[in-house]
């Protein structure tokens, strides 16, 4: 179920925007999200309900909740400031992409890079200047920490048997994603 006029710029604009909430891990009180001038975003971002969409999903109600007309002026008066900035991304690889910078009420900030892939699907791609891959589809964990904890976190993730493969490291900078 959800609300068109388009499965990739209504439906995936909003699994994008709950996505990115949950990664955030509280409620965002500030955020842009910033369309390439090339994209397919920039150009229809407003006539398809992109903005609406992910407006929607930061407040966590349903796709098809009624007030979706109205959604960025209730965002607004709920205190979460929505930016929206038609700039050239850092890596454009897809029509769909966007550029999310996120801040919650605690202080706590989130940079992601997603893509709305067709269909309502869609690719988290970049956490933090991590690349990733997150789809929603299933749950995932990350762990941001120096190299030297990628052993215990691989152990804790891993204790009860229920790790579906080995978790994934990456390292830079003497830190770790696993």
């Amino acid at each position: 179920v959800m609300r068109g006029p388009s499965s990739s710029h209504t439906a995936g604009s909003y699994h994008i925007a709950k996505l990115v909430t949950g990664l955030l891990g509280a409620a965002p009180v500030a955020v842009e999200f910033a369309f390439d001038p090339d994209g397919s975003y920039a150009q229809v971002y407003w006539q398809q309900g992109v903005d609406r969409a992910l407006a929607v999903g930061l407040m966590g109600w349903s796709l098809t909740d009624d007030r979706f007309f109205t959604a960025l002026d209730l965002a607004t008066a709920s205190g979460i400031e929505i930016r929206f900035a038609v700039r050239p991304l850092a890596r454009p690889d897809h029509p769909n992409t966007v550029e999310i910078t996120m801040r919650a009420a605690d202080g706590r900030r989130l940079a992601v890079c997603a893509r709305s892939i067709g269909g309502g699907a869609v690719e988290v791609v970049e956490v933090e200047g991590w690349p990733v891959r997150l789809t929603g589809y299933t749950h995932e964990v990350l762990v941001d920490g120096p190299r030297a904890v990628a052993g215990a976190v691989v152990a804790a993730l891993s204790a009860d048997g229920h790790v579906d493969g080995a978790p994934e490291i990456l390292e830079r900078g003497g830190r770790v994603l696993v």
